[in-house]
């Protein structure tokens, strides 16, 4: 089963020939930003079709309302809106991977079928039709209609407030967004009956989730979403089972999940687990089989991005290990790999910033700092002008780049640097970055410049309160090493007593996690 999806711009036709045409340009970047986010469920990538539409293909149906949610956030200050007709079904025609053109189908028919409904009865709150050819549909329906008569009764406040609220999901993080009081997102939120539309919207998507994406009658499919979304809820270490069962199974037909889908889902799994040998010894295996020369040319960039940041990894272990050699080696092996991907990332402006991202670290790590800051600065100008939509490529290279200028001692550069990614940060709830490192980085670059304790402390307890919110045990034990460090510095060891019982509580966990995977790699 697939989940094909489609979206048309609502009355965009009566928009001025200018507004229209950049409300497509700004669309077309989005969608960009849908296929580097949801790539993990991607079957064929999306983008612009016929007129103001456009479409893709999924693995899974879930995800759908994530995506009209991304969409909606970023679309939020425009004069459009778009309704979606989603479709549960086979697909009758070859996969097309590179993108969504070609397809047809009964998860197309369906999802065709949801649009024209859709124009027929004018829903505007909440304009989504789900379509499975199956008993469920007047139960999908059903969820929908709620929905769309919850959200078709908000105000323009409630509806900026609880557009939000399903991005940041605090409501302190909104207000300051909005730039209006905690107690006025709080009443906004009640009024417009924001949890019945939470609840009833989660309820819709475990629905789609236990019945379409992931019950064993999926077969190979269901199994491939459930690893993904185990990977998505920070459970990587669950994934490598099932994920390994897959790959050895897998054929060389091109049928989702491909060999090239699962080996990319469990090196993306090895990574999230600091396993950079086994993801890069993964990667390579594939890359040099015959396979490899068939595949686009973006899932191969895609592919080497992963083989340079494993070799980015192997390359700070070894020189933790003070093994200089081979943290060279490795760093060489990056530059050549992260090189080669930059040549083939195509239009994918989320993939080219990670590479060349990447390839800065690289030339970090072969010790040309001057190289490195240089990248970082022409990537931080191409970002600015390429999209401003997308804060997380350039939170992450500004956070990078505010390191590089550490390693330099120029703190002033690097605090500037820092500054500005969490200005960001703040500004964009929805980035998907690791604001515990930079809140940790911002405590490092304040104690070298001689800050008083009590405002590094500040933003440590900042970094350690959102590396517990996200359950990161590896981050956590890092931030009390450093705030234990750097208390003993300013001969205050006291100050650091209370976050050490937090250090040994995060140890334990993952030590007993890092058993755990281990035990199961033994039996697989």
């Amino acid at each position: 089963m697939y989940c094909a999806m489609i979206g048309d711009l609502i009355n965009s036709k009566k928009l001025p020939a200018e507004d229209r045409a950049a409300i497509q340009e700004r669309l077309r970047t989005l969608l960009n930003g849908v296929n580097e986010k949801f790539s993990l469920f991607l079957v064929s990538p999306f983008l612009m079709t016929l007129g103001d539409e456009f479409q893709g293909v999924l693995t899974a149906a879930e995800p759908v309302l994530e995506i009209i949610d991304f969409l909606g956030q970023n679309l939020m200050e425009l004069p459009i809106q778009i309704r979606y007709g989603i479709g549960i079904g086979e697909l009758s025609t070859n996969v097309n991977r590179e993108q969504a053109l070609g397809d047809d189908g009964p998860a197309y028919h369906h999802a065709r079928q949801g649009i024209e409904q859709l124009k027929k009865e004018g829903w505007t709150g909440f304009p989504v039709s789900i379509q499975t050819g199956s008993n469920d549909c007047a139960l999908l329906r059903c969820y929908c209609r709620l929905l769309n008569e919850i959200a078709e009764a908000w105000s323009a406040p409630q509806r900026d407030c609880i557009l939000n609220m399903e991005v940041a999901e605090e409501q302190l993080l909104v207000a300051h967004r909005l730039g209006i009081s905690p107690s006025s997102v709080s009443r906004s939120l009640r009024r417009g009956h924001y949890a019945a539309y939470h609840e009833s919207k989660k309820t819709l998507g475990e629905y789609l989730l236990n019945v379409y994406d992931c019950p064993k009658s999926a077969g190979r499919i269901g199994k491939y979403n459930r690893a993904a979304i185990l990977r998505q809820s920070h459970r990587s270490a669950d994934a490598l089972d099932m994920l390994r069962e897959l790959l050895q199974t897998a054929s060389d037909a091109d049928t989702p999940p491909s060999r090239s889908d699962i080996v990319y889902l469990l090196s993306e799994c090895h990574l999230d687990l600091l396993q950079y040998k086994e993801a890069a010894g993964l990667v390579e295996a594939f890359l040099a089989s015959a396979k490899a020369s068939s595949l686009p040319h973006v899932t191969a960039a895609r592919l080497r991005n992963q083989l340079g940041h494993a070799y980015l990894g192997l390359s700070k272990g070894a020189a933790g290990a003070h093994d200089r050699r081979a943290a060279k080696r490795y760093a060489d092996q990056a530059v050549a790999v992260l090189t080669e991907a930059l040549r083939d990332t195509g239009d994918d402006l989320f993939l080219h910033a990670q590479a060349k991202g990447n390839l800065a670290a690289a030339f970090g790590k072969q010790g040309n700092s001057s190289l490195e800051i240089e990248s970082r600065l022409e990537l931080e100008r191409e970002l600015c002008a390429a999209s401003p939509l997308f804060p997380d490529a350039r939170i992450a290279n500004l956070h990078n780049l505010a390191s590089a200028y550490y390693t330099t001692d120029e703190l002033n550069k690097a605090l500037k640097a820092v500054r500005l990614a969490l200005k960001l940060a703040q500004e964009h709830p929805s980035a998907e970055t690791a604001i515990v490192s930079l809140y940790n980085l911002y405590a490092l670059l304040l104690s070298r410049s001689g800050a008083a304790t009590e405002e590094i402390l500040e933003q440590f307890e900042r970094a350690i309160s959102h590396a517990r919110k996200r359950n990161n045990d590896q981050y956590l034990i890092a931030i009390c090493q450093n705030l234990r460090e750097i208390c003993e510095e300013k001969h205050n060891p006291e100050a650091a007593a209370p976050y050490m019982l937090l250090l040994r509580q995060a140890e334990r966990r993952l030590d007993r996690s890092r058993k755990s995977s281990g035990a199961r790699g033994e039996g697989s």
